[in-house]
């Protein structure tokens, strides 16, 4: 297509991540460009539109530094920390009032509702007012009450979301691998760009297919699709995370599912992800520290 395209008189120049320069091709002639697009850039480069983010990242130094601590902790918890979540979720917020509005929290340790029995993980407790997430916490078995105080409302809407830990895992991981020129969570886009009356509100209104990608990491031009489960990963998840790369990544596009669970290499799932090019990375690997190094080999162009 280049070669007949040049036959007509028309110059073709192609981008090279390899050597990171554009090339002419018809002199061959080389001009240095090293390209570092956004995730936001990027899904528009392909036809889809940014519309929001799920998750507010600018927290203070502090909270960070308490995040961090929390997401060491979660993974130790992780078996139980959906439970424990549950929990916070009926506490942390008054009638009328959304999570966050009040700080100081006073519940009992354990209740009934809707069927089911809810109650405190005291040890979690602990672990969370060392990290610095809660503070003032008190217990008492004799009359089943608990007080405590959040430090932020931004941290108090983190603990109350029960999948948010692994994502969070992920995106300091790629954070702080200092090979990636972006990453941001909870993307999502829809498959169209606003043009002439077809405005964004338009598009978002109707039947526009739009995706959420739990983490997108940039290295160059490369980008990385992620979708973390706190489950074991099914065929859809695949097969949503396939759509989303054959369809916004090109040729260069990479997708990878993370699990809190093991999967085990000779496993059905495990096998078709494998045959659709898509990296799974699971518990051992975030254990053992091997993530980081898992997508770094899969950023290399």
């Amino acid at each position: 297509a280049a070669g007949y395209l040049m036959s007509l008189g028309a110059e073709v120049i192609r981008y090279d991540p390899k050597n990171k320069a554009f090339r002419i091709l018809s002199s061959n002639e080389t001009h240095p460009a090293d390209i570092k697009l956004s995730c936001e850039e990027l899904i528009t480069v392909a036809g889809g539109t940014v519309y929001s983010n799920t998750h507010k990242l600018s927290f203070s130094d502090k909270e960070w530094g308490i995040i961090e601590k929390i997401i060491r902790f979660y993974f130790k918890k992780r078996d139980v920390w959906t439970k424990f979540v549950k929990y916070l979720q009926r506490i942390s917020k008054k009638d009328g009032e959304k999570v966050g509005d009040s700080l100081w929290i006073e519940a009992p340790a354990k209740f009934n509702a809707d069927g089911k029995t809810f109650f405190a993980d005291t040890e979690i407790m602990n672990g969370l007012e060392k990290t610095g997430a809660i503070s003032d916490f008190n217990f008492s078995h004799k009359e089943n009450r608990l007080e405590f105080k959040y430090e932020s409302p931004e941290i108090a809407n983190l603990l109350v979301n029960e999948g948010v830990w692994l994502e969070l895992i992920i995106y300091f991981t790629v954070r702080n691998s200092d090979v990636f020129t972006d990453s941001d969570t909870g993307v999502k886009f829809i498959w169209d760009i606003p043009d002439g009356g077809n405005s964004l509100n338009n598009l978002l209104s109707g039947n526009t297919p739009r995706n959420e990608v739990d983490v997108v990491a940039v290295r160059g031009i490369k980008p990385i699709f992620i979708s973390c489960k706190t489950r074991l990963p099914i065929n859809e998840d695949l097969n949503e995370l396939y759509a989303i790369r054959e369809h916004f990544g090109g040729e260069l596009a990479c997708a990878v599912l993370a699990t809190t669970k093991h999967v085990d290499r000779e496993s059905p799932i495990y096998e078709r992800a494998r045959a659709m090019g898509i990296e799974i990375i699971h518990e051992q690997d975030i254990d053992f520290g091997t993530a980081k190094n898992k997508l770094i080999k899969l950023s290399e162009v």
